[in-house]
């Protein structure tokens, strides 16, 4: 790794006035991460050349559907919400792809199923029998020995947000791609590897216990304990493509749409508009007091009338019943708002202090 403004896969480093998130990108923009902040020129922490570029599986037309559905599913979405389709912004998200060849001592106890055919003694209308039963047991055997194994293409963290972005992507598997060929922004790793190096060793250590297993013949593998040397480690970066939007609440709040640039999945809490909320209540309000009114003067007209008597006290139900469903809009709309995010899981939170 390399500080400075640079240029890197045709892009210059950036880092958001806002969120404070580091960027790889052909201009200056609003930030694709949080959506409020300005991409200015920065000296940051930069990498070098993505090796993998996982690639987009829809346009930008087709993310833009996925999305209006997505918000079309909430009743009374903000109208800053529904306009976000056509605000969506291509990007990619790093991770990192990791090689190694493992040169280590180990220890194991290894486990191999068997079966173990026995009777069970039952009691039914005073009387005894036996039937016969197979139960699966597992023998464990303990082994010892050295293991040279290559590893290729182990995956780890690139930002400390990693965990909710798992939530926006559907990784592929295995995870393969080409080259670079676009000019969408590049969001930049906020781990080096030595931070991320500890998930990637976990990783390898659960295939070489797979590796003795499958050397052993056996069908369980407990107790691993591996004396590991790495050699030959070799870093990658790979890209994944994600599209977002951001929208504005109710409350002037900055919130973000995000859509996994390979399947179209689509996440981000969807507001609903008080001011819809009220308008639909006035409505259903409004009709509950002129049901109410006409059947105060159908009351009137049943001293000549009397048959209207009895529509004047089903119009009286109905006015009421309408002034109920009237507090129904505002009530949604309250319930939705409420399940809002206090905060982006995908935004790192700026240290206290």
């Amino acid at each position: 790794m390399s500080d400075g403004v640079a240029s890197i896969a045709g892009r210059r480093t950036y880092a958001c006035d806002r969120c404070g998130a580091a960027w790889l990108a052909v201009q200056a923009g609003v930030c694709p991460l949080c959506g409020e902040g300005t991409l200015a020129e920065a000296e940051v922490l930069a990498t070098g050349e993505p090796e993998v570029v996982v690639r987009f599986g829809i346009d930008a037309e087709a993310a833009a559907r996925a999305l209006e559905a997505h918000v079309a599913a909430t009743p009374m979405a903000e109208a800053d919400a529904r306009a976000a389709a056509a605000r969506l912004v291509a990007h990619h998200v790093p991770g990192w792809l990791v090689d190694a060849r493992l040169v280590a001592g180990f220890e194991a106890e290894v486990g191999f199923d068997y079966e173990v055919e026995s009777s069970v003694e039952t009691c039914s209308n005073g009387r005894w029998s036996s039937r016969a039963v197979t139960e699966r047991r597992v023998r464990w055997e303990p082994r010892a020995g050295t293991l040279e194994r290559a590893f290729d293409n182990e995956a780890s963290a690139a930002l400390s947000t990693w965990n909710a972005w798992l939530d926006v992507l559907r990784l592929p598997d295995p995870i393969v791609g080409g080259r670079l060929k676009d000019e969408h922004p590049i969001l930049l790793p906020d781990r080096s590897h030595e931070v991320a190096w500890p998930a990637a060793e976990r990783g390898f250590k659960k295939r070489a216990g797979l590796v003795v297993q499958e050397a052993a013949a056996a069908t369980h593998v407990r107790e691993l304990y591996l004396k590991p040397v790495w050699e030959d480690v070799c870093w990658s970066l790979v890209l994944f493509p994600v599209y977002s939007a951001s929208w504005t609440d109710g409350a002037g709040r900055t919130r973000m749409f995000r859509v996994d640039g390979r399947t179209g999945r689509v996440t981000g809490a969807v507001g609903a508009s008080r001011r819809v909320g009220w308008i639909r209540a006035g409505l259903w309000a409004t009709a509950g007091l002129l049901v109410l009114a006409a059947s105060t003067a159908s009351v009137l007209l049943a001293v000549v009338f009397p048959l209207l008597l009895v529509l004047s006290f089903a119009g009286g139900a109905l006015g009421f019943l309408l002034l109920l469903v009237a507090m129904v809009p505002p009530l949604r709309v309250y319930r939705v708002n409420r399940g809002l995010p206090a905060v982006d899981p995908c935004i790192e939170a700026p240290a206290a202090g």
